[in-house]
Formats: C-alpha cells, sequence, structure tokens
C-alpha cells in the first residue's frame, strides 16, 4: 500500500518508488543507529565524570547504567564499568529506584544474574575438570565465614550434599561452621543441601534436644537419617533461615516425658546410618544429574531451551517434561507439579521465577519479595525472603523433596495406595478462623491429591481459591486435576 502511495505522490514506476523507501528504511535505520550510539556515548561520559560522586545526579547515573547494560554491543569492558560504578552507588537507594524502573532494573538484574551464572559454570567446569581436589582446599584452608570470597560462595552453592556429609565424618563440626551463624541455619541456596542436609548433621550429637523456629524436636532417626523428630515422631526438617536453639529449657510447654516414645541413639550408632544415608545420597546425586540431562535433552528437542522468556504454552511443555520424569522415581502426579509452577510462577514470568528460578514460592534465606497472603480470611500484601536456584530443574527437584517429606508425605503415601487422607489435627487447630473444610477424603485424583497438600499447610489462599486457579491454569493448555473424591 505504501508503495502504491508513494508511486501516486511522485509519479514515479513501482521500481523507483520500491527504491525511494528502501533508501528512507535505510536513513531512518541509520538515524537510529545514530541516536542509540549518541546515547551509549553520552552514558559512558557521565559514568566517566560522575565516578568520584556516584550518589550525585542518582537516576541520571542509573540510566546510564542500565542503557550500558541494554547496549547490544557493548563491550566487556563497558560493563565492568558501570557494575563497579553501581557497586559503589547507596544500595539502598539502588533498590528503591528500581521498583519504580522496572525495565531499566529488569536490564541491570539479568546482567548481574548472567554474569553469576556464568561465574556458576566456570567454577564448576573447573571442579568437573578436575583441579586438584577443589573442594578440599576450601575445607582445609583458614577461611572466614563471614567473609567468603565470590567462588567460595560459589563454590559452598554448588557442591553436592555428599561431599559436605563426607567432610563432616573426617572433620567433626565443620558443617556446624558453615551453614549454623548467629542463631540460624545458612545453606547458602544450595538446593542438594538444602534436600539433604538437617540439623542432626549440623548439631552435635551431645544435643540431644533442639528447636527448629520454636518447635522441639529430639535427636533420633527417620529411615537412615540422623535428625529431631517432633512428640509424633514426625521429622523437622530445615531449609534454610530458621532460628534454632539448643536450650528447650525456654519453652514454658517442655517436658521430656512428652518424647518418651522417641528412640535416642549412641554416637557409634549414628555413625553407622549416617554413613548407609551418604551411600543413599550419592546414588541420588547421580540420579538426580542424569535426570537433569535427560529434561535438558528432552527440552533440546522440542527446540525450547535458550528461551530467556517463555510463552505460556513454552512453560507448560518445558514443565511437563520436568514433572513427568520425576512422577516417574517419586509417584507425584506431573499435573500436580505443573499446576502448582504454573500457579504461582503467574506461568514463569513472576520476578520471582524470572530472577530466581524459583516457580513454587517457596520460602527461605534469599532475596526478599512481597506477596499475597490471606490471613483470617484478609487478603493483605507482605514481605517474605525466598529460596533461589542455579536452573529450572533444581526448582522442581526442590518442590518435589518438599512434597516426600515432613507434613505432606502423609498426601503422598495416602495417594500411592488410595487410602483415607485426614488433615492433621494441629494444621485443623491452628488454622485462621477455625477449620471449615473437608477433613478426610480418598486420594484417587491429582485434584485429591493437591488438595492433600493444600490442607497441610502449603499456601494461605483458601483451598477452594487454589485449586479452581490450578485447575484453569492446566486447562489453558488441555491438561485437567480431574475430579475431587467424595468426602468420607
Amino acid at each position: 500500500m505504501k508503495n502504491i502511495e508513494t508511486q501516486q505522490q511522485l509519479n514515479v514506476s513501482p521500481e523507483q518508488a520500491l527504491q525511494l523507501l528502501d533508501s528512507n528504511v535505510d536513513k531512518n535505520i541509520q538515524k537510529t543507529k545514530e541516536t542509540e550510539s549518541g546515547e551509549y556515548n553520552r552514558a559512558k561520559k557521565r559514568l566517566e565524570e560522575n565516578k568520584t560522586n556516584p550518589n550525585d545526579a542518582f537516576r541520571l547515573n542509573l540510566r546510564a547504567i542500565s542503557k550500558i547494560l541494554r547496549a547490544p554491543d557493548a563491550s566487556k569492558e563497558d560493563h565492568a564499568i558501570a557494575i563497579d560504578f553501581l557497586t559503589s552507588m547507596d544500595q539502598e537507594k539502588v533498590d528503591q529506584w528500581k521498583k519504580n524502573h522496572k525495565n531499566a532494573a529488569e536490564a541491570i538484574d539479568n546482567y548481574l544474574n548472567s554474569q553469576k551464572e556464568n561465574k556458576t559454570e566456570e567454577i564448576k567446569k573447573t571442579v568437573e575438570g578436575g583441579a586438584k581436589d577443589t573442594f578440599s582446599e576450601f575445607i582445609n584452608s583458614k577461611f572466614d565465614i563471614n567473609n567468603l570470597t565470590e567462588e567460595q560462595e560459589t563454590l559452598l552453592r554448588t557442591t553436592n550434599s555428599s561431599q559436605f556429609l563426607t567432610a563432616e565424618q573426617q572433620y567433626p563440626g565443620l558443617l556446624k561452621k558453615i551453614f549454623f551463624q548467629n542463631g540460624r541455619i545458612n545453606f547458602y541456596n544450595n538446593p542438594n543441601v538444602r534436600r539433604n542436609v538437617g540439623l542432626g548433621d549440623i548439631l552435635e550429637s551431645t544435643n540431644v534436644y533442639a528447636s527448629i523456629d520454636g518447635k522441639i524436636g529430639k535427636r533420633s532417626l527417620e529411615g537412615n537419617k540422623v535428625g529431631y523428630l517432633d512428640r509424633n515422631g514426625k521429622y523437622l526438617p530445615v531449609y534454610g533461615g530458621e532460628q534454632i536453639s539448643t536450650d528447650v529449657t525456654q519453652f514454658e510447654d517442655f517436658q521430656e516425658t512428652a518424647f518418651s516414645n522417641i528412640t535416642s541413639l549412641s554416637g557409634d550408632q549414628e555413625k553407622v546410618y549416617q554413613q548407609k544415608f551418604i551411600a543413599e545420597i550419592q546414588e541420588e546425586e547421580v540420579d538426580q544429574e542424569k535426570l537433569e540431562e535427560e529434561c535438558k535433552e528432552e527440552i533440546r528437542k522440542k527446540g525450547l531451551d535458550g528461551i530467556d522468556t517463555p510463552t505460556g504454552r513454552q512453560f507448560f511443555e518445558m514443565a511437563k517434561i520436568v514433572a513427568e520424569k520425576l512422577q516417574e522415581t517419586d509417584g507425584i502426579p506431573w499435573q500436580v507439579t505443573v499446576a502448582q509452577a504454573l500457579l504461582e510462577s503467574g506461568k514463569g514470568r513472576s520476578g520471582l521465577a524470572k530472577r530466581n528460578k524459583n516457580y513454587f514460592g517457596l520460602k527461605g534465606k534469599g532475596r526478599t519479595y512481597w506477596t499475597n497472603e490471606v490471613r483470617n480470611g484478609v487478603r493483605r500484601r507482605e514481605q517474605h525472603s525466598f529460596r533461589s536456584y542455579e536452573n529450572f530443574s533444581d526448582s522442581f527437584l526442590d518442590h518435589n523433596q518438599l512434597l516426600s517429606k515432613g507434613r505432606y508425605v502423609d498426601v503422598k503415601n495416602a495417594y500411592r495406595t488410595k487410602q483415607i487422607f485426614k488433615v492433621s489435627p494441629s494444621y485443623i487447630a491452628n488454622s485462621q478462623k477455625g477449620y471449615k473444610g473437608v477433613e478426610s477424603r480418598i486420594l484417587n485424583t491429582p485434584a485429591d491429591y493437591l488438595w492433600g497438600i493444600i490442607d497441610s499447610g502449603y499456601a494461605t489462599e483458601p483451598t477452594k481459591n487454589y485449586l479452581k486457579g490450578a485447575e484453569s491454569m492446566l486447562n489453558k493448555y488441555g491438561a485437567t486435576l480431574g475430579k475431587l473424591s467424595d468426602p468420607i
């Protein structure tokens, strides 16, 4: 149409009209490049001129930084200059500015995350390539846990839990030194450690009792895992960020007789079970690495790898690949995993999903976000810290592990055996405004399974609303949770 208009206006041949249009397009492209180049050079100049006073003209400096980081042809040197400038600025002001400038903030965060991932991969390759006992060198060094280098933090974030547990056998007290700081657990956002290292591995065997965020446990055994069990015999896991105390006498309701059913172990017995557990997780780690590779290959075959911002359909397909693999090994219905991933991450588009690769809203030590919670029937905004992951699969593995232990294990067992699942009396007692839901049903369908998870305390959103939202998400892509079974 534009070609015909140009031909009529100038009274030229169609060929000449096309040439004129092409010429104008080229001129516009050139003009755009010149404009962008000018803005880029001005951004560089601004940082050079203000490097001694980075907090002067604060907003203009941050715009200049985001301009450089977004420029497709920017050099590594210019990126380094921009990041050095950024780190010298008032970080509280930076965080406040980023809340109001989402596009620029995303450019900065994406660059920082990519650099972090690149660094992680470099260290992984170094370790896998046989750099002499990098982890052994670290634990034998006089490291300062309060002043770790970037390489040391990355090492703690990527080393497998079996290596940590084996090292603890050789150097008792090592895990307490690394993971227990100022009365709290810090796992450095290492998902493998979160899945397998517990308080029983961190505290000395002389600590018969301990409290985790106010919940008292007695040191004992679950399977081959030495840890702390509550008075009902349930294992108390730690995921990072929990407040720990070994002085349980401060709690008024503490009575040793309440734990008389929990069997204690001798130091020698503990060592035997710890060795068995290490052997178990070494085998699991091999299986997990194999699973990750299989998932990556399936994602690659479907042309879904390397997509920074997947569409809803693409995210569904990627999630389904991983969830089906996990169902084969652990029996959690893939529909439940995918529905929760879609719902909790906004189809992979939430800030938590993009920046932390956390697709299930799992809380823990990490970056703080605003979130919607329902308290006593009232929806409100709250700030919470959330876990971070290195990649897509890690988030799914961690979610899978969460649903395989603690308060969720009864849901898993009831679904596997198609038995009646009863909502925990403690959950009913502690639920807001009194529990008004169904107290028991046979778990036959994925919908039943998800009902059991939510009514075990996974989310503050009312169960009915959560199930409706999850089903709606799956329906968009031709999947379903199925129908809820009748209550009993």
